[in-house]
């Protein structure tokens, strides 16, 4: 048995829910019972199914990089910005495909983002020798001056995702991700 429930003054309002059909409204009993009392009620029986798993990943992520966007403006630097300078720092990408390929991002956007960060004279672009279409990218003098002082912001925001969490869960937690994007690749 699953509850739904609804915020109702002091009172949390809880509706049963049988094999994930909601009760027609004329056989929902209802009944009140105060945040402490419901959140014991949910620690037995509030699962989160498998089929979350993307929706979580997808939350977390989307509010990992809203607080990262906020930390980073004393920089004048997003969240995407960060991770591109930090993937060119740790030589794991040096073309606007790599960094594509490692971000998930499409290649016009990663384009105009690229050319951004140019303008803020973060990056440099230099024609590849071995295609002339394509261009290796380096963190200019800037952008490599900037990296070290944004490490410790990027950590800061990682520390507070991770709050309350054992450095074991942490690992197993990492672990467990890294072991679901192999499976799927």
């Amino acid at each position: 048995m699953n509850f739904l429930h609804s915020a109702l003054s002091e009172h949390i309002v809880c509706k049963k829910v049988i094999n994930n059909n909601p009760m027609p409204p004329e056989q929902l009993e209802t009944i009140k019972m105060s945040n402490a009392d419901l959140m014991a009620a949910m620690s037995c029986c509030n699962t989160v199914s498998a089929s979350d798993l993307g929706k979580l990943i997808t939350s977390l992520r989307n509010q990992m990089m809203a607080k990262l966007d906020e930390a980073l403006k004393p920089f004048d630097l997003t969240a995407a910005q960060f991770a591109a300078i930090k993937l060119i720092a740790n030589g794991q990408a040096d073309t606007l495909a790599t960094l594509c390929d490692i971000m998930q991002h499409d290649k016009g956007a990663m384009s105009r983002m690229l050319c951004r960060m140019e303008v803020k004279d973060l990056i440099v672009r230099k024609p590849c020798p071995h295609d002339g279409r394509q261009f290796k990218l380096a963190l200019s003098e800037k952008g490599a001056s900037l990296f070290p002082q944004t490490m410790p912001v990027a950590n800061s925001v990682c520390e507070l995702a991770f709050a309350g969490i054992s450095e074991a869960k942490r690992t197993e937690f990492l672990t467990m991700l890294v072991h679901c994007r192999k499976n799927l690749d």
